[in-house]
């Protein structure tokens, strides 16, 4: 009867146990939902900071459709725990109730290491989301060939002057291993649209300067246009040319521009003045859903952008450069890596952990080609139904740099080029 009586005892005692202590702790699982392109899910450098501190979890993204995304959140049928918007959805999904504000997470300020979008992303206040990238264009600096060439980063703190430019320019090309020949210069020239033999300038200045100063033309012929004569026909610049392996630039438009065993640094465009607000282009952010299920590892994952180890590691050849300080390592070999995606009940989704990556090359050349199209893109945006301006802009600069024109008349065609974009 004793025995009886134990027997029974250890069976209400296991009773009492609860169940979850015998099954295994549900893994971690962070879902992250972008809508209609899978640029989103590239965060090699956020996703290695995160799994240091939660190395079993799982990272699931999902790519939605612009209506299957509407959808799930006007249903109510949300279950992912961020979302990668651009700053036009993320301002609507604020005003909805869709997203939180990130002082629910202790970050009470706009991160004071990152490129300031404050005027964007405070809102009353309050931060709205975490930036990952803005759509901008970068260049690429050679550190190796530079420390070769006994050439000094221009932009270590965080930005750097057309006038900085001009100085690298005073200072090229060089001749490295004493055959008496240059084989460091700065950048590659560009050509002009009807005279492809005229490959040694660089547009860059006065290109950058209209989208951002369209209002204020006369600044740039009075207080910057000598500088900008010097820097678009500098010595410093190298006809393109791929036969060309002896000659070498330190700075570049894209990753793929540079010998593939080469590391690049990404670093900004130059600006105008210190104080400038330099930055073009649109903003993509993380934003945390108002009722992430999985709301702790959210949380870790946006902290998990700002750290120290994600803004100091770069991969890919994206113009994404959010830190002031341009990241100081990089993914070698020319291998960016990205989540493969398979359709999931008509979702396509893509699953990471640490330790396991799919390794996909992207070397290009196309660096150059893809900043020029996100310049005709900003023309058409900045002076609308004015499609034809970004041309009408090179055939001037051209009929200036053949001593077609002279200064003062370069100076009236733009600005009445200008004046009549704006009107429109």
């Amino acid at each position: 009867m004793k025995r009886l009586i134990s027997f029974l005892s250890c069976l209400l005692l296991l009773a009492s146990i609860p169940f979850c202590a015998f099954a295994e702790d549900e893994p971690e699982r962070l879902v992250i939902a972008m809508i209609n392109y899978e640029t989103g899910a590239q965060n090699f450098s956020i996703e290695e900071a995160f799994f240091k501190a939660h190395p079993n979890a799982t990272i699931e993204y999902r790519i939605y459709s612009s209506e299957q995304f509407n959808g799930v959140l006007v249903n109510g049928q949300c279950d992912f725990d961020l979302a990668v918007a651009t700053y036009s959805v993320e301002r609507a999904m604020l005003e909805r109730g869709y997203i939180q504000t990130l002082d629910t997470i202790g970050l009470m300020e706009y991160p004071e290491q990152l490129i300031d979008l404050s005027h964007l992303l405070m809102v009353d206040g309050k931060l709205i989301g975490i930036p990952l990238w803005e759509v901008q264009s970068c260049y690429f600096w050679d550190a190796g060939l530079a420390r070769k060439a006994g050439i000094s980063y221009p932009a270590s703190a965080g930005y750097w002057t057309w006038e900085d430019f001009a100085e690298l320019c005073r200072q090229l090309p060089k001749d490295t291993d004493g055959d008496g020949e240059p084989d460091v210069y700065l950048m590659y020239g560009t050509m002009l649209a009807d005279c492809p033999y005229l490959q040694n300038v660089n547009p860059d200045m006065i290109l950058n300067y209209l989208p951002l100063h369209a209002d204020d033309m006369d600044t740039f012929f009075t207080e910057y246009f000598d500088l900008f004569r010097e820097i678009f026909t500098s010595d410093a610049l190298l006809a393109f040319d791929r036969s060309e392996t002896k000659k070498h630039v330190l700075i570049s438009y894209g990753s793929g521009l540079n010998p593939i065993d080469r590391a690049g640094t990404l670093m900004p465009i130059p600006v105008f003045s210190a104080d400038e607000d330099y930055q073009m282009g649109g903003v993509s952010s993380l934003v945390l859903m108002q009722n992430a299920p999985h709301a702790e590892l959210a949380a870790d994952f946006l902290h998990a952008a700002l750290s120290d180890e994600a803004l100091s590691l770069f991969s890919g050849d994206e113009t994404r450069l959010m830190a002031k300080k341009a990241p100081t390592k990089r993914v070698t070999n020319q291998q960016t890596l990205k989540p493969v995606f398979s359709d999931v009940n008509g979702i396509k989704t893509a699953y990471v952990t640490a330790g396991r990556r799919y390794f996909t090359s992207i070397y290009s050349a196309g660096g150059y080609s893809k900043a020029q199209a996100f310049r005709e893109k900003l023309f058409e945006s900045t002076f609308p139904g004015k499609s034809d301006f970004h041309g009408a802009v090179w055939s001037y600069l051209q009929e200036w740099y053949l001593g077609h024109i002279s200064d003062a008349e370069l100076q009236e065609s733009v600005t009445y080029l200008v004046e009549m974009a704006l009107e429109e």
